[in-house]
């Protein structure tokens, strides 16, 4: 998309609530079909016209769809600065949103390597996923600060969260997966040791 395509229509409504739909479809079909850039690039471009012809913020959820498109590229500075913004706009999003937002958000400080961050991120999907009463996502949640614990050095921590996470699978799916899954994780960590 060059410039801003939908420039010139009328200023009302109806006609921001027709762009913005033609623009969430073509951003859904972009980032299905894994054209990351051009999503951005479509997003960045309604961005602009928003605030020029309408006056107006583009929706969280555009800057979410903005995040997950950076993080597919491997642009993680630019993944947490959009996330951040959105948590910034304080419009009301839905805790399952707000996971995806801080879950994302703590992947990417994993790949720049600020694993303290990362693990407040994740902390904050785990509050998030408790609300909802997600239980996978929390176990989720809790394996991912684990993770960023055992990159610090905190095998203690690690080891505690990572218990918690595979306890609270174990509860969740009723399986012996669950089971079979974290006695494989104590035997890999044993010979890790070694």
């Amino acid at each position: 998309m060059k410039g801003t395509p939908f420039m010139g229509l009328i200023k009302d409504e109806a006609a921001y609530l027709g762009v913005h739909v033609r623009v969430m479809n073509r951003i859904g079909a972009l980032m299905s079909s894994r054209m990351y850039a051009q999503a951005v690039e479509a997003i960045d471009s309604f961005r602009k016209e928003s605030r020029d012809v309408w006056g107006r913020e583009i929706p969280e959820y555009m800057l979410i769809c903005r995040g997950d498109a950076m993080a597919h590229m491997d642009r993680w500075a630019e993944t947490v600065e959009t996330l951040d913004e959105c948590l910034r706009l304080g419009n009301p999003k839905s805790d399952a949103d707000l996971f995806f937002i801080y879950d994302l958000k703590g992947f990417a400080q994993v790949e720049m390597k600020e694993y303290l961050q990362a693990a407040k991120s994740y902390k904050s999907a785990m509050t998030h996923s408790m609300k909802r009463d997600d239980m996978g996502d929390v176990a989720h949640a809790c394996c991912n600060i684990a993770y960023c614990n055992m990159l610090m050095g905190r095998t203690l921590m690690a080891q505690t969260f990572y218990e918690r996470g595979l306890d609270t699978f174990m509860d969740y799916f009723h399986t012996s997966y669950a089971y079979l899954l974290k006695h494989e994780l104590q035997v890999s960590d044993r010979y890790r040791r070694r």
